[in-house]
């Protein structure tokens, strides 16, 4: 699960799926029917643990990129690879990335790349305008960074009028980040206008609902928004997810809080090991998510 090109093969068959389904039936929405990070109802420690993250929520945007319309994931309650542990009825790790990336990641998928191909992977959407978490203007950017190398990564972005400063401003943003890493995220090349669904709707909403009262109004566009999500104790098999270190965990039946920690945007973005992040970019001016 820690090597980051065991899940572009899984992604790559997806595009095929798509490129297939482009050519002989383009009307059709393709959808991701059914999916486990482990055969056979999964496997306990790694499917419903923190680590299975690296799989699911790389797989939901690679995926999503490719034109996929819905994600189903197996399960929401039973085997192994459920988001609810059925016994207890807490939500696994697995569960609050999904949440995260239904708030926070938009329907408008941008393209986005790296010149580090062995450990650092990430993902843009324009941020959801229909986010319960962060309330922000048209532009701004949500990025899906996942570090599966064993050392911290420190990501700079270059804020400029436009946006952030690219080999040619009105066309993309360049990222980079320490040890030769760095991220292309085109503002005008939109891969697809799509959605992935992971979640039971009717659950999600209850869900959603929970969190309207941590929304983040009107933000100053300098700042930035960031979730980090780390295992407990520092176990990649923790059945609990640290979110900015503070442990997720149900409170008297409800969500617990999911506010984001602000960041001054000319800080770097600081991306522990073994660990995966949502920043949300307000001031990003990303023409396509106008």
């Amino acid at each position: 699960i820690m090597t980051a090109g065991f899940h572009d093969a899984f992604i790559e068959l997806g595009a095929e799926a798509s490129a297939l389904v482009g050519r002989v039936a383009p009307e059709m929405n393709l959808w991701m029917g059914e999916t486990g990070g482990a055969s056979n109802s999964g496997h306990a420690g790694v499917s419903n643990a923190f680590i299975d993250g690296f799989w699911y929520l790389q797989t939901m945007a690679g995926f999503a990129a490719n034109g996929h319309k819905v994600f189903c994931r197996q399960t929401l309650i039973g085997g192994n690879y459920e988001l609810i542990d059925h016994e207890t009825m807490e939500p696994n790790p697995d569960f609050y990335g999904a949440l995260l990336f239904r708030e926070l990641m938009g329907q408008r998928v941008l393209k986005v790349s790296s010149n580090e191909s062995a450990t650092l992977r990430a993902w843009g959407h324009c941020t959801n305008p229909d986010s319960r978490l962060v309330d922000v203007t048209p532009g701004a950017l949500t990025l899906l960074l996942l570090n599966y190398g064993q050392d911290d990564v420190a990501v700079h972005t270059e804020m400029t009028q436009d946006g952030i400063r690219g080999a040619d401003s009105s066309s993309s943003f360049k990222v980079t980040a320490q040890q030769r890493r760095s991220l292309m995220i085109k503002r005008d090349n939109v891969f697809v206008t799509s959605s992935v669904g992971h979640m039971d709707g009717e659950v999600a909403d209850d869900a959603r609902e929970d969190m309207t009262h941590n929304m983040i109004h009107n933000p100053d566009d300098n700042l930035r928004f960031e979730w980090h999500l780390s295992p407990e104790g520092g176990n990649l098999e923790a059945r609990v997810s640290l979110l900015n270190g503070a442990p997720l965990r149900m409170v008297n039946n409800s969500l617990p809080n999911m506010s984001p920690d602000s960041m001054d945007g000319d800080d770097p973005i600081i991306v522990k090991a073994e660990t995966y992040a949502f920043i949300v970019l307000p001031g990003a001016g990303v023409n396509a998510c106008m």
